[in-house]
Order: structure tokens, then sequence, then C-alpha cells
């Protein structure tokens, strides 16, 4: 339970509220060369539509798992003998990408349209950083102006125009990877995530995303549409399944230990009627007697405690990858199963012990 609510407060580094995620894909015939002129026109109609704050598009859906990656290497190394490549995620972006998914800029700018293919050299490519990969390759440098080596064997190489916040756009449990974004024109895909932000409910706006997106092509598939909260919903989908699974099975096993526990002690205590009995003749004091049994039941409960909780942290290792940001030796959860069973133990002994206590002492001494 600890870990899905860490997971769930986990910044992923954008901001998915009022955000609509709208997957268009283009026939396998439409042209390469018009398909970043037709993002450009649907993006330019959707942010005319009352309510649309900005919008952009990416090849990789948020949150989907899926991934592109490659190496790069430091500008000043020759990529032919370089031994410290960095892999990273790559990204190809609209304008407006950044801005709708409010994703920060640290140094620089964002990726614009004057870094699309055509303004610099076949060779060079404007990219915008992630701050992971910014302080992994220039430590205590501003990298805005440098390059790195696209690979071996490559003659690629990207120009650093701007560094941008960490997100996590595969795994909200994972560490934010060195990712590096360019413009889409350098690789126009034919499948893109068009985000939309809105001032409004982003609900209402999508059977007008659809309408502009039927009059720009009318022969593709009828868009997916649904607000990025979602994507977040289902990232953490399988470890909610699992909360809820391991909490079904625990509790029940709680409930057994605990109706066994106290099944046991007020079967200990009720047998000890004609002892409480006697002890009441001879003057002992009901709150002594009370005590007594308590604290002899609570010595007998620690060792069965002792016993669980070395078996639970032997066990509890094997649930090592199940859990995030929380340990399988949780103080607060030991301490937490501890207090319930030490709370069930007491009202199991105490209360067959007041029934006792309150007994006719003549009753009490004839009892077997």
């Amino acid at each position: 339970m600890q870990s899905l609510l860490r997971l769930r407060a986990v910044d992923p580094g954008f901001e998915p509220d009022r955000v609509l995620s709208v997957r268009v894909t283009l026939p396998g015939s439409y042209p390469i060369a018009q398909r970043a002129g037709f993002f450009a026109s649907l993006q330019e109609r959707v942010e005319a539509l009352p309510g649309v704050v900005r919008s952009g598009a990416t090849f990789i859906e948020p949150l989907s798992g899926d991934d592109a990656t490659g190496v790069v290497a430091h500008g000043d190394e020759d990529p032919e003998t370089s031994s410290e490549f960095v892999e990273v995620q790559f990204r190809f972006v609209t304008p407006g990408f950044f801005e709708t998914m409010q994703i920060p800029v640290l140094a620089g700018r964002t990726i614009s349209d004057i870094d699309r293919p055509a303004s610099f050299p076949p060779e060079v490519i404007a990219v915008a950083i992630s701050e992971t990969l910014a302080r992994r390759v220039w430590p205590n440098e501003d990298p805005v102006g440098k390059r790195l080596h696209f690979g071996r064997g490559s003659e690629a190489e990207f120009v650093i125009v701007g560094v941008v916040g960490d997100i996590r756009d595969k795994y909200l449990d994972a560490v934010p990877p060195p990712m590096l974004y360019g413009h889409y024109g350098v690789q126009p895909m034919r499948s893109m995530i068009l985000l939309v932000r809105t001032a409004i409910d982003p609900v209402g706006i999508s059977p007008l995303i659809r309408h502009e997106i039927r009059q720009l092509a009318p022969n593709i598939p009828i868009p997916d549409i649904r607000p990025l909260e979602d994507h977040l919903s289902e990232a953490v989908a399988a470890p909610r399944f699992m909360v809820q699974l391991f909490s079904l099975f625990s509790g029940l096993g709680l409930i057994m230990a605990a109706m066994g526990v106290y099944g046991i002690m007020m079967f200990h205590v009720s047998r000890r009627t004609r002892e409480i009995g006697i002890r009441m003749a001879l003057g002992a004091q009901p709150s002594g007697i009370l005590r007594l049994v308590l604290l002899q039941s609570l010595w007998r409960a620690g060792i069965g405690l002792a016993v669980g909780l070395l078996s639970a942290l032997a066990l509890t290792r094997l649930m090592k990858r199940l859990l995030f940001e929380t340990t399988a030796t949780d103080p607060a959860t030991y301490l937490g199963v501890v207090l319930v069973l030490i709370g069930v133990l007491t009202v199991a002994t105490l209360v067959p012990a007041a029934r006792a206590v309150g007994v006719d002492q003549k009753v009490a001494l004839a009892a077997e």
C-alpha cells in the first residue's frame, strides 16, 4: 500500500491535467514529404478551437512503455575511439510539445520550426536535451551550443539548443533517463500522438478535434482520444492490482491470525478461573490479577511475535521487486502488525479475566 501511494505521488515531470492524447495515424501511402506539413496544419487548426491553449505532438505515447534508444558521445571526442557512450531516449516532437506538457525549460530554448532539417547542414541536427543528460555529459558546464556525436560510424552530430526538465514518460517507477528531443521533421512518422492542452474540460473538445482531422484527411481511422490522466491511471494499474490482491490475502491472513490468537488466549484465561478465584479469596485485588494475567499472556505472545517477525523478515525479501521507494523491512509496516496483534491479545486476555474476576468466589473456586 505504501508503494502504491508513493508511486501515485511521483512527479512525472509534466502536467497531465486538462490534456488530451490523440493518436493520429496516416495511411501508409501518405507521402513522407507531406507528413510534417499535415501535422503542422492540424496543430494550427486545433489551436484555433475555442478552449484550446496549446498543442504539440510526439511519436511515442507518454507512459506507454515504448521507447526509442540510441547512444551518443561527447562532441569533443572521436566517436570511432570514444570509450564512453551514453544511452539516450530519442523523442522527435513538433513545436509546442514542451509548452503543452508544461515541461520546464532550464537553459536555452525548446525545439521550434527554425530547427527543421533544412535549417542546418545535413549531418547536423538541433536538439534539446534533458537535465539528466546535461549533468551526465557536462556536469559543470552550460551545454547550450555544444555538440554530441550520434553513435559509432555515423557522421551525424547534435547541436544543443536547450536543456529541459527530466520526465518519466516510459514508467513512473523508473529513474528519468537521459533524453534527447529533435524536430519531428528529422524523422516524420506516419503515426503521432497529438497532445492538446485546454482551458476547459477537455472531453467536450474531442468531437471538434475529430472534425478537424476529418477535414484534413477524411480517410484516416477515427482517432483514439483520451485524457492524458488516463495514461497515468493505467501506469499504476498493475501495481494497484497487486496491492488489491495482496491486501485481500494478507487481510484474510491477519484476520485468521487475530481470531486464532483471540481463541487461544480466551481458552487459556478461561481455564484459570479457579486459580483467579483462589487469588481473590486470598485477598488479591482485581487490578493486580488483570495485570498479572496480561503480563503472562504478553510474555507468551512475545515469543510468537519474535518467531513471526524473523520469518517475515526472511520471506518479505521475495517481494522487493514489487515495492517502490519502500523497503521489505519497512519499520512502520512491522510495527503496525505488531500493534494489531498485541491489541487483539489484550482484548482476548482482559475480557475473560475480567469476567472471571467478577464471578462469585464460591463459583470460581468450584470451576473446572
